[in-house]
């Protein structure tokens, strides 16, 4: 790994540090649970309003509108055009059991 040093003594290296969220992920007529890797420090919305083409995900599922999983791929690269909604996987309980009240 390469790896350098400013003349203010900040380090430089090639790669990028992310964290992972596990999200839902509203496609045209499917639904996707995966990771989304943003970078540390970042918002989610910081990292869907880059001007990159698509979004890279891990860990995905893709399921029909019945509900039917179709694939699990270890890697998608997803064109950002097609995303209807995103939510953190944690907050779909919260709002599932707030439904009815």
């Amino acid at each position: 790994m390469q790896e350098h040093y400013s003349d203010k003594r900040k380090f430089f290296t090639k790669f990028v540090s992310k964290d992972r969220l596990r999200a839902v992920i509203q496609i045209n007529s499917h639904r996707l649970h995966a990771t989304i890797h943003v970078k540390v420090g970042e918002r989610l919305v910081d990292d869907l309003n880059n001007s990159e083409k698509f979004l890279a995900l891990t860990d995905v599922e893709i399921y029909a509108p019945n509900g039917e999983l179709l694939y699990r791929r270890d890697f998608v690269a997803l064109n950002r055009d097609h995303i209807e909604w995103i939510i953190p996987e944690g907050d779909t309980d919260e709002q599932a059991e707030g439904e009815g009240d």
